[in-house]
Parts: C-alpha cells; structure tokens; sequence
C-alpha cells in the first residue's frame, strides 16, 4: 500500500500521467488528435484513413499526390472546423470529394 502512494505521489510531483498511453487507430482518432499530429504527418494519415486493406469493397486506393494535393487540406479544413469529429466518419465526407474530382 505504500509502495503504491509513493508511486502516486512521485508520479504527481514529476507531472507524469500514471494512465497507460493507449495505442490510436483511426477508428480511435478525432480531429482533434488529427490536428495535434506533426502536419508532415498529415498526409500519410490521410492515405492511411482513406486506403481501407480490410474493407470488402473493390479497391478505390487513394494516391500519395491525391491525399496531398486535395484531401488533406480538406479533412484538415474540416477538423479545424468540426474537432470532437470521428475521422472515420469522415471518410465518406472525403470520398464524396474524391468522385465529384474523378468527374471533372
């Protein structure tokens, strides 16, 4: 038992969280920890969010030059805007996107 106060209290002196970190994925992410991420990240989650390897649909993969040229700055757009949003519920928002650009 005072092994366990020491802890705490050591733990609260240093400004340590005592929870363990959790590991996110992107069903896991809001905007919030979007926006949080080094933006050279940004686009490598884009890819990572938009390119599902499990989902049972045909693939429609998304591009390195795609994410970075149009869907980042839109889901980046719509995180500063929306932050308490799931990413993955925004995936439909961005594929949306992705087949009005696929028109033109």
């Amino acid at each position: 038992m005072a092994g366990i106060i020491v802890l705490a209290i050591s733990n609260a002196a240093v400004g340590k969280d005592v929870t363990t970190t959790e590991a996110r994925t992107r069903d896991m992410m809001r905007c919030q920890d979007y926006l949080q991420l080094d933006p050279r990240t940004w686009t490598p989650m884009v890819i990572w969010l938009m390119n599902d390897p499990f989902s049972l649909q045909p693939p429609e993969w998304t591009d390195f030059h795609e994410a970075e040229l149009v869907l980042t700055p839109i889901l980046t757009e719509i995180c500063r805007q929306e932050p308490d949003a799931w990413l993955t519920s925004l995936r439909e928002r961005l594929n949306s996107y992705q087949q009005v650009r696929s028109l033109n």
